[in-house]
């Protein structure tokens, strides 16, 4: 029995020092994907690129500010800023999964010339992501989310590149 609790605080330790390395750090980042639009005029499919702002605000909740945009497509371009949480669930050392979810802005601009439109939305977003650690300043991700804006739904898959300090 001893040698069982032995075994379990060692363990217990050992996950938990694993953890407790990122509360409180930084990082920033470079985000690139695609974002097939599901709800809107032309189904456009938009290359995305932005960037990363995040703080390990806990051992297990970053904090994560995302300034992502997709070039034009169909005649469609769009911008987003999103504010988001991740859940981070450690499944091995250096590798974590996590939920998320985000609110903020985005803007979706329609045409060309004269005729070309801005309209400015609120953005909601979820979605799931992974992230590896290559060593303790610099991680690689991968994100895929649902991503709406009214009349204006899409699925970015996103990898992101991060550096930590």
């Amino acid at each position: 029995m001893k040698k069982l609790l032995l075994t379990l605080v060692v363990l217990l330790s050992g996950s938990m020092a694993a953890m407790a390395q990122h509360a409180g750090q930084a990082g920033v980042g470079l985000n690139i994907g695609v974002a097939p639009v599901i709800e809107g005029e032309g189904s456009p499919t938009n290359f995305l690129l932005g960037g990363r702002i995040q703080y390990s605000a806990t051992d297990l909740i970053r904090l994560a500010l995302d300034l992502n945009g997709g070039f034009k497509d169909k005649y469609v371009s769009t911008f987003d800023a999103t504010a988001n949480v991740n859940f981070m669930i450690p499944l091995s050392q250096g590798f974590y999964l996590y939920p998320l979810a985000g609110l903020g802005y985005g803007n979706i601009h329609l045409g060309e010339g004269d005729l070309s439109t801005n309209l400015s939305r609120f953005v909601f977003n979820v979605g799931l992501g992974g992230e590896y650690e290559f060593s303790s300043n610099f991680a690689a991700g991968l994100e895929f989310k649902y991503r709406y804006m009214k009349d204006f739904g899409a699925l970015p898959v996103m990898l992101n590149f991060s550096y930590k300090f």
